[in-house]
């Protein structure tokens, strides 16, 4: 059997929306399987398809119709050509601004403006620098203080008496057991200690 050969011709006579070559169609009288698989074919699209989106005309012709436009030459796009009217000749002046156009009118004045913002940046930066080296100094004091005491903790000087001591403190309790052992057994059993 060729089942799969003709289940490839159905699916692509679905997809054309076409009948089944003849071949196929005598192959569907004998397979009760390929008669499903074509019954799936021709079923499926139609599960599939998308129905048509409602009729939306009316909703467009109400917003259209609520919507007012205004004209091209009104007020505000007078205003909006009255303010950039001689940016092109003079990029210093604003009509905009009034009559003399403020700070704007002489370029002297707009580079005293710029050289003030830049020496106030320049001392708002000295400031927070000032401020930043003076916090890791703060941090470094603090940080050498706990390195101080810790050192002072676990000094070599300190850990070497206090290893002698618990080796001392050792050396006694054995000579103690040794003495308490001695005590318990016959003395001949002992190795003496000279």
């Amino acid at each position: 059997m060729i089942c799969w050969y003709h289940r490839w011709q159905l699916s692509r006579a679905a997809d054309a929306r076409r009948a089944a070559p003849p071949a196929t169609q005598a192959h569907l009288a004998g397979c009760e399987a390929c008669r499903d698989y074509a019954a799936l074919c021709t079923r499926l699209p139609r599960a599939l398809a998308v129905p048509a989106p409602p009729d939306t005309a009316w909703l467009e012709q109400k917003i259209l119709s609520q919507t007012t436009r205004a004209p091209a030459t009104s007020e505000a796009w007078k205003n909006r050509a009255e303010i950039f009217q001689g940016v092109g000749k003079n990029p210093w002046a604003f009509p905009s601004l009034g009559k003399t156009a403020g700070i704007f009118s002489k370029p002297w004045k707009s580079a005293l403006a710029a050289a003030v913002l830049l020496l106030l940046a320049a001392f708002g930066w000295q400031q927070w620098r000032a401020a930043q080296v003076e916090q890791r100094l703060a941090a470094l004091q603090t940080m050498r203080k706990i390195y101080d005491s810790a050192a002072a903790v676990v000094s070599p000087a300190a850990l070497q008496n206090q290893v002698s001591s618990q080796a001392q403190q050792l050396a006694e309790e054995a000579a103690a057991t040794v003495k308490a052992l001695g005590s318990l057994l016959p003395s001949a059993a002992l190795p003496s200690s000279t």
